[in-house]
């Protein structure tokens, strides 16, 4: 099946049969159905084979087309959640692998997908809390992935909210997309991304920059929560350049727009930007992943830290 998977005909023939998907992903399902309980348990290789074969099909280009795709999505997070969950470190790099699948799964506009964001947000989250408390990662490989899977949902959500928002009755999607948002903006979402910033400061400190693309993803997410926050409550041009909310609190003279923008207690981004601001003064590990972040970081992470 790996080979067959190697070509665009075999890749869609492994996709319109559900019952050899089911084979591919079996060594992943014995692997919730039955954990590992000791390193001399673990069957990296048959996982990694599965990992192989789907990477083949998304490279084919025919996973788009798959009814499947978001219990294959449902699946990798909950397959790298076993892994973070019983610190089975042996099989971190499957972890990554599952990360950087589900992240390519979940950058697309299928509306299957679109409509589950809200599940695999919730799964997400708590991923990330799993791993930023637990998982001891020197490549920073997971914590890349998994961060930049965050970002890349926000960033999707983002994209749905900008082209609806002149509609005047949300559509269902929609909404499970503003609720996605209220959720980040309610939970503890920003305080973890801060983490991961001060975790990657400190790692840049201890003499090692494997944490800075971690860092990267994690200035990305933020700002695209301010962003989307902005969206939700102000409208999509409506919202100002973040710093602009720091130079109108040191200036009493402010006009109508302004005031009326500042009275939304916690409707905008103000208080999640507040809640960064503090952060940063007060860390320095992580000042210093954010400045690492503007000197090596791709076009989006400088944009991001710049925000």
């Amino acid at each position: 099946m790996e080979k067959t998977s190697q070509t665009v005909n075999g890749a869609s023939s492994i996709i319109g049969d559900s019952a050899v998907l089911s084979t591919v992903l079996s060594p992943i399902k014995n692997w919730l159905s039955n954990p590992p309980s000791s390193p001399r348990e673990l069957h990296i290789d048959g996982a990694n084979q599965s990992l192989r074969i789907v990477k083949n099909l998304i490279e084919a280009g025919s996973y788009q087309s798959c009814a499947a795709l978001d219990d294959i999505i449902c699946l990798f997070l909950e397959f790298t959640s076993l892994i973070i969950r019983m610190k089975l470190s042996g099989a971190y790099s499957l972890a990554v692998k599952c990360l950087a699948i589900a992240r390519k799964l979940l950058d697309t506009s299928e509306g299957a997908v679109l409509n589950s964001y809200g599940r695999h947000w919730s799964s997400l989250c708590d991923l990330y809390s799993q791993i930023l408390a637990s998982t001891v990662d020197p490549s920073g490989r997971i914590s890349r992935e998994s961060t930049a899977c965050l970002a890349l949902m926000l960033s999707r959500v983002i994209s749905v909210l900008k082209a609806s928002i002149s509609s005047e009755s949300p559509n269902p999607v929609e909404e499970s997309l503003v609720n996605i948002i209220d959720h980040a903006r309610k939970s503890q979402l920003l305080e973890l991304l801060c983490e991961c910033l001060i975790a990657s400061g400190s790692d840049i400190i201890s003499g090692s920059t494997n944490m800075v693309p971690a860092a990267c993803e994690a200035c990305k997410a933020i700002w695209y929560l301010a962003h989307a926050v902005d969206i939700v409550s102000l409208g999509a041009h409506n919202f100002s350049f973040p710093l602009a909310s720091s130079w109108r609190q040191g200036h009493s003279k402010l006009d109508g727009k302004m005031q009326e923008q500042d009275s939304l207690p916690d409707s905008n981004s103000s208080s999640l930007i507040n809640i960064f601001v503090k952060s940063f003064l007060a860390s320095r590990p992580m000042q210093i992943a954010v400045y690492h972040c503007l000197h090596n970081g791709l076009e989006s992470a400088i944009h991001a830290s710049l925000q």
